[in-house]
């Protein structure tokens, strides 16, 4: 299943709300654009309905730069 959600990240310790972004839900991942870029996170869900946390500390590995070919998966071909 997969919907439009708000991605915050945690880095150094911090969330910035200003650093937010709009994100497909994926299973347990995250995929998001920005920047010209576009980046397939593992997310947790929060207390907040609808926002999902990438955790840059822990877990802050995208996962698109080592499976390119994941995009056919995420768009069902």
């Amino acid at each position: 299943m997969k919907k439009q959600v708000t991605v915050q990240y945690l880095y150094n310790g911090e969330i910035r709300e200003s650093e937010n972004e709009r994100g497909v839900l994926i299973g347990n991942k995250v995929l998001v654009a920005g920047n010209g870029e576009m980046g397939l996170y593992n997310a947790q869900a929060t207390a907040i309905a609808g926002v999902y946390l990438v955790d840059l500390d822990t877990d802050g590995c995208d996962i698109f730069p080592s499976n390119p070919t994941l995009i056919f998966d995420i768009i069902g071909v």
